[in-house]
């Protein structure tokens, strides 16, 4: 809403530079300029009843426009979404290298158990290999 209220006003001063341009050189040739700053004049009014709908809330002709905060809370609540799709991603990233991890451990206790089981085994035999 505010980028369309600046536009506007950019564009507004704009034809009002070009126009007092426009109407000091044609004052200088000596035609008639009051049509012309007629229109001037009404351009700038028209502008600034619009700025101030836009800065109120309100929409052309009174009507009441959308409140910019339900634009702004549909902003906030996408960025916040977008957040948590990313926490999540993060999260799932490391539940998968914890269960990675942990595959890893069980399959090292599972051979370290079966190395003492089998040293175990030896030293029951008397020192001699098992069978």
């Amino acid at each position: 809403m505010r980028s369309t209220a600046y536009a506007v006003a950019c564009c507004g001063l704009l034809c009002l530079f070009a126009g007092s341009a426009l109407a000091q050189q044609q004052d200088q040739q000596g035609n008639d300029l009051r049509p012309l700053l007629d229109r001037i004049d009404r351009l700038e009014r028209d502008m600034n009843l619009l700025q101030r709908q836009v800065y109120r809330g309100a929409g052309p002709a009174g009507a009441p426009a959308a409140p910019p905060a339900e634009g702004q809370a549909a902003l906030t609540y996408e960025v916040r979404m977008s957040q948590i799709e990313d926490q999540l991603r993060d999260l799932t990233g490391q539940i998968q290298q914890i269960s990675h991890d942990l595959d890893q451990l069980k399959q090292r206790v599972e051979t370290l158990s079966n190395d003492v089981d089998q040293r175990l085994a030896v030293l029951e035999h008397g020192g001699a290999a098992p069978p």
